[in-house]
């Protein structure tokens, strides 16, 4: 049987790794979902991107997701001249609602209403998190801040303003352009960025035609989204542990117990989450990553995590593929670690109680028989998921014929996609089987029979086969066979 790490890569391209020969070397390293940041990447671009992706995946024969990150009103500073302007405690600085070039202490900004939503006093966050100023007094035309922690600004660096969190729409006309792109292209996911509450992703929810199966990832990065947590999480497909906002909106001190509570409430919900900012940040201009960034990649994977994403390591750093070769190998050494599966009755939170019961036996059962893998012949990935929910030892196989439903798979913690190599129809006549025994029980020989083929399971080994009844609608999952190959 193929070895299979568990946890997923998510990598995020830009101009290191955009062009088709290195998006296959990320693939072929260990990559499972592409991520565009539509914050850096037009409308028409992504549609590009997404295209050129899938073509190399399909030219690897390798299944691949791609998650279109939504920009979200992120606030940033403008392009500051040279190598980055110093900024001293007890300087005062005027911040300007136009995305001009900084020039002396005038400081341009991407947000046109920022004298309309900041008042004396309010505190406003630079450089990312890493510059605290105050508000002194503000006019028509710019905000005079004094700055009370000091450090350099570099350009296009996000900023923060407590108080107007609310003040800011969460969904803007580039997150709209960005979302049309991604249902044209046929994305897997949207992430969906500085979400403050259920209403916020119900709105981009609307959005998405009923015939497209694109999936929502609700970004944790402010302090309105960890208080709306659970809701947010029922309310979504997934959602990402997005560290670095986070980190600005709250003590950064917080952040790691908030990853942990983060993982757990998702794992407890049945819902994928991705750990995301900074896993192996010192790897974007070095060839090895730093001893914490390693341990900080395989504590989330212990925690539970589903997937953990790399960014500007990819995007734009020196050693693409040597990161994400770290990060598998990171991962597989993490995953030595015991970790009992999750015993939670996950079902009882969920409208399906069947479907998550029988997701539940196929996982127990598992660990009775000591089976070889659980395979998951699914239409629209919900039976996969379901088993993933309870963390099996063995690796889970999620069979299907759907182009879009095997890249979605791609994030799901310990699922292989695996692709129908023709039709059970045609399978059963080759066989020389009749229509009535197509309808019965030749789906999980059939099912069993293409795992075999594709080199997941050998003759001999025992699998356990969760799945719904022929002509069941969409979700059903509803029966569990134990099969010897």
């Amino acid at each position: 049987m193929k070895s299979i790490k568990k946890v997923k890569i998510i990598a995020t391209i830009g101009p290191a790794t955009q062009e088709s020969e290195m998006l296959k070397e990320i693939i072929t390293s260990g990559v499972d979902v592409i991520r565009i940041n539509a914050a850096h990447t037009p409308a028409d671009k992504i549609i590009e991107l997404t295209d050129r992706v899938k073509s190399c995946a399909k030219e690897l024969k390798i299944h691949v997701g791609v998650l279109v990150d939504l920009p979200g009103p992120k606030m940033r500073t403008s392009k500051v001249e040279d190598a980055g302007k110093e900024l001293t405690e007890g300087m005062l600085i005027e911040l300007l609602p136009q995305d001009i070039e900084s020039s002396g202490n005038r400081i341009g900004t991407t947000v046109s209403q920022l004298c309309e939503i900041v008042k004396k006093d309010d505190e406003i966050i630079l450089g990312d998190g890493r510059i605290l100023t105050k508000v002194v007094k503000t006019s028509a035309s710019s905000v005079t801040c004094e700055v009370i922690h000091g450090g350099v600004l570099l350009s296009k660096k996000g900023f923060f303003i407590p108080s107007a969190e609310y003040k800011i729409e969460a969904f803007t006309e580039k997150d709209e352009l960005a979302l049309e792109a991604a249902i044209a292209c046929k994305a897997n996911f949207v992430g969906l960025s500085f979400v403050r509450n259920a209403q916020d992703i119900e709105k981009v929810k609307d959005l998405i035609p009923a015939d497209s199966q694109l999936k929502t990832i609700a970004k944790i990065e402010t302090k309105s989204a960890v208080d709306e947590l659970h809701k947010i999480i029922a309310a979504s497909y997934g959602v990402m542990v997005a560290r670095g906002d986070l980190g600005i909106q709250l003590k950064t001190s917080r952040v790691p117990i908030l990853q942990k509570e983060i993982i757990a409430a998702c794992n407890s919900a049945g819902k994928p989450v991705i750990t995301a900012t900074e896993m192996l940040e010192s790897m974007t201009y070095n060839s090895l990553p730093t001893r914490a960034e390693v341990g900080d990649v395989a504590n989330a994977v212990m925690d539970g995590t589903d997937a953990v994403m790399l960014s500007g390591e990819t995007a734009v750093g020196l050693y693409p593929v040597e990161t994400v070769q770290t990060m598998v190998e990171v991962i597989i050494e993490a995953e030595k670690w015991h970790r009992p599966p999750a015993k939670e009755k996950v079902c009882f939170i969920h409208d399906d109680k069947v479907g998550w019961a029988v997701a539940h036996a196929a996982v127990q059962a598992g660990e009775d028989l000591n089976v070889n893998a659980i395979l998951c012949p699914t239409s629209t990935g919900t039976t996969a998921q379901r088993v993933a929910a309870y963390r099996p030892r063995v690796p889970i196989i999620g069979i299907t014929h759907d182009d879009e439903v095997l890249g979605s798979l791609s994030l799901i913690w310990g699922v292989t996609p695996v692709r129908l190599s023709q039709s059970r129809q045609n399978w059963a006549e080759e066989r020389g089987e009749r229509r009535q025994a197509i309808e019965s029980g030749s789906e999980t020989d059939f099912v069993v029979h293409e795992t075999k083929k594709a080199g997941y399971i050998d003759t001999e080994d025992l699998v356990a086969v969760a799945k719904g009844s022929v002509n069941k609608s969409a979700g059903g999952t509803d029966s569990l066979r134990i099969v010897k190959v």
